[in-house]
């Protein structure tokens, strides 16, 4: 399979998730009176999907290159990893709370994706820490959505 046949596949794979996504999305019922409601976020996420997928399939339609895909033993041990990762977040979810475990994940996923080159751990930590205390606080105090607490309990 070439890299532009893959391109094409991921491209119409992500936007009929996305077309469904965004279906679905509009049966999820609101559970508070604001205006903001729970199917808002999903909305929002399925859109971004849609018009993602929409500009890569067309940016692969006009490239010329059909180069074929190499997969390394670097790039599969990396998705291998991803799926590892994304297992034990949903495992201590629960237990650590979001913001933990999403410091957690978010801290060793960075790490696996970045390249020796570019590592700086510093940042990562800073990264890891801000972005799930400010969605935290995103869904608790704007959209009044609690989220688990875990070991954390504010």
């Amino acid at each position: 399979m070439t890299n532009k046949q893959r391109d094409y596949a991921c491209s119409v794979l992500f936007l009929i998730f996305g077309i469904f996504m965004f279906i679905q999305s509009l049966s999820i019922h609101s559970m508070m009176d604001k205006d903001v409601g729970s199917g808002f976020v999903p909305k929002i996420v399925a859109m971004a999907i849609i018009v993602i997928s929409a500009i890569k399939l067309l940016l692969t339609f006009l490239s010329k290159k059909s180069e074929e895909a190499k997969k390394s033993d670097e790039d599969i041990m990396g998705g291998l990893l991803t799926i590892v990762l994304l297992a034990i977040y949903v495992v201590l979810f629960k237990p650590l709370g979001f913001i933990l475990s999403t410091f957690i994940y978010l801290f060793f996923q960075i790490t696996l994706l970045s390249t020796e080159k570019n590592r700086n751990l510093i940042l990562f930590g800073i990264i890891s820490v801000v972005a799930p205390v400010v969605i935290y606080a995103l869904f608790v105090y704007v959209i009044k959505m609690p989220l688990p607490t875990g070991l954390l309990s504010f």
